[in-house]
């Protein structure tokens, strides 16, 4: 199976990139204090059949902050299509979970035509009032005590008591991938997320959509998503039962089966 790496260097920003397998292309963009390899199980799913490109945001993984300090979703978003015109793909499936689904709204919403279709896992379009003073709160508490201070917490809202409890090698993997995320990006990505409102935009995606979310997600559950399915024309929803913010993680082959039957 084809596996290759990549750097992508543009204006205001430095992208690591790995290609999976070969046939129609998929792009996976991943959640905030995370990296790519948070898809490994939809990559081991989908490779055989596909080509699927993911990669580290802005300031995650192997992606340094930009020198820019330029979190927006507007400049992720053409991170995006940057890759893929590096890359030399034309037209891709994409793919976002928390995070990573709303820099898929905006790249779908400002760059329709090169997205064939577009799954939105967990993940919201707009910041109330109540989840801002939230968002205050964790920028804080990220500055007082440090990403490793707030791993434990921020990993405590991803799991249900269940998941979390029988598979403590997967939480932890999410602990330290929030430790080692540079507080600047985490900052600098939260802030943007505070101020967020998509709602102008998304009713402009033209593309099939899916969204998807776990009944056990209390930050981006079944009430967030069915606003989404309400603004995106034609969107469909699937709720995963005993999940939560990642049913990626947690009910990989349910997740996987949703992401093959609507890809094709």
């Amino acid at each position: 199976m084809r596996i290759q790496h990549g750097l992508l260097s543009r204006p205001g920003a430095e992208l690591a990139y790995t290609i999976t397998g070969q046939g129609e292309w998929i792009v996976l963009c991943h959640a905030l204090a995370t990296r790519q390899e948070l898809w490994h199980r939809q990559i081991e799913s989908l490779a055989p059949d596909f080509a699927v490109l993911s990669f580290d945001l802005r300031g995650h993984g192997a992606s340094p902050p930009p020198e820019s300090r330029d979190y927006s979703f507007e400049s992720q978003g053409d991170d995006v299509v940057a890759l893929m015109d590096h890359l030399d793909i034309h037209r891709a499936a994409l793919v976002g979970i928390s995070v990573g689904g709303e820099v898929a709204q905006m790249a779908a919403a400002r760059q329709g035509h090169r997205f064939s279709r577009l799954v939105l896992s967990s993940t919201a379009c707009h910041t109330d009032a109540q989840r801002a003073a939230a968002w205050a709160q964790r920028i804080q508490d990220a500055r007082t005590l440090g990403m490793s201070g707030i791993a434990p917490t921020t990993v405590s809202r991803w799991f249900s008591k269940r998941f979390a409890d029988e598979y403590p090698d997967v939480v932890e993997w999410c602990r330290e991938c929030v430790a080692s995320t540079p507080l600047e990006s985490y900052v600098g990505l939260a802030k943007v997320i505070q101020a967020m409102d998509l709602r102008p935009l998304i009713g402009g995606i033209t593309c099939p959509t899916l969204i998807v979310c776990g009944d056990q997600d209390h930050n981006t559950g079944p009430a967030t998503a069915s606003t989404l399915q309400h603004l995106i024309p034609g969107a469909e929803l699937s709720v995963i039962s005993g999940a939560g913010h990642f049913p990626n993680l947690e009910q990989p082959q349910r997740f996987n089966d949703l992401l093959e039957d609507f890809l094709g």
